[in-house]
């Protein structure tokens, strides 16, 4: 399984957020975007590996979270952990419509990321029931 993190922002919070993906992922299992023409360009790829793609979406600002929704379409069959820049009703609606299993705000030190990717990553041993 791949993981995908797309962080505009090369220092602070971006950063932060790859060291925690880091701790949970192996260096070949992770790709990191820093602009949205390259992450487009990585889902315009043949689809035979889309189901095994977590992909990390961190937005700074709303206009941020925009400039991602000419590729929203391309990101049906994916995973999605979305950081949103702030609770405002118009940004969570928007960071919603991308349908992610997980959702979390860019003032939270991004521990509960490494949670979420940690149970998302595990895989059920044969013969034994999945929690």
């Amino acid at each position: 399984m791949k993981v995908l993190l797309y962080a505009k922002d090369a220092d602070g919070a971006g950063i932060r957020l790859q060291r925690v993906i880091e701790a949970f992922v192996l260096k070949d299992r992770l790709e990191v975007y820093r602009d949205i023409d390259n992450l487009s360009r990585r889902f315009r790829r043949p689809k035979g590996d889309v189901d095994r793609i977590i992909l990390v979406l961190l937005t700074t600002s709303p206009q941020d979270l925009q400039s991602m929704v000419p590729i929203q379409k391309l990101l049906t069959d994916v995973r999605i952990i979305m950081v949103l820049p702030d609770r405002s009703e118009d940004t969570v609606k928007a960071g919603h419509r991308f349908l992610p299993r997980f959702v979390t705000y860019l003032d939270n030190d991004f521990v509960e990321i490494g949670a979420v990717l940690n149970k998302m990553l595990r895989y059920p041993l044969p013969g034994l029931p999945f929690e």
